[in-house]
């Protein structure tokens, strides 16, 4: 299979819950991204997703369902480890629906899932911005 340009890459959708329309499930896909020092930045959600999204298309899927993230300090090899782990699928697109049905959101510090328009992650605290 042919890599997609990073235009096709962007029309594969994240989802941290089932969407509620048709799907087939194809496989579990699983990423991790991770600091290269214990100085470098800590990864971020945006970067586990590419590679989430990366994994999905060579599969064939075009979206990935509830994807759960988990966060650790350090391994043997890494350090400020983000991994995301999901459920590949082909969402049916004649039948699929607006995103506004979706009612969770992740929290931006330790990526728990919250209600969408909440004002503070009610695990950490962490003010969430609300996408504009």
């Amino acid at each position: 299979m042919q890599m997609k340009t990073p235009a096709e890459l962007a029309k594969i959708r994240i989802y941290s819950e089932a969407p509620a329309v048709p799907y087939e499930v194809i496989g579990t896909v699983q990423a991790k991204v991770h600091a290269t020092t214990a100085f470098s930045r800590e990864p971020t959600l945006e970067e586990v997703n590419q590679k989430l999204k990366e994994k999905a298309q060579k599969m064939g899927a075009n979206a990935v369902i509830t994807v759960e993230y988990k966060r650790q300090a350090l391994s043997l090899t890494a350090w400020k480890i983000l991994t995301a782990r999901g459920q590949a699928v082909i969402i049916k697109e004649g039948e699929r629906k607006p995103e506004k049905a979706l009612v969770l959101a992740i929290c931006p510090n330790c990526y728990e899932r919250i209600p969408l328009n909440s004002k503070f992650c009610p695990r950490c605290g962490a003010r969430v911005k609300p996408k504009k």
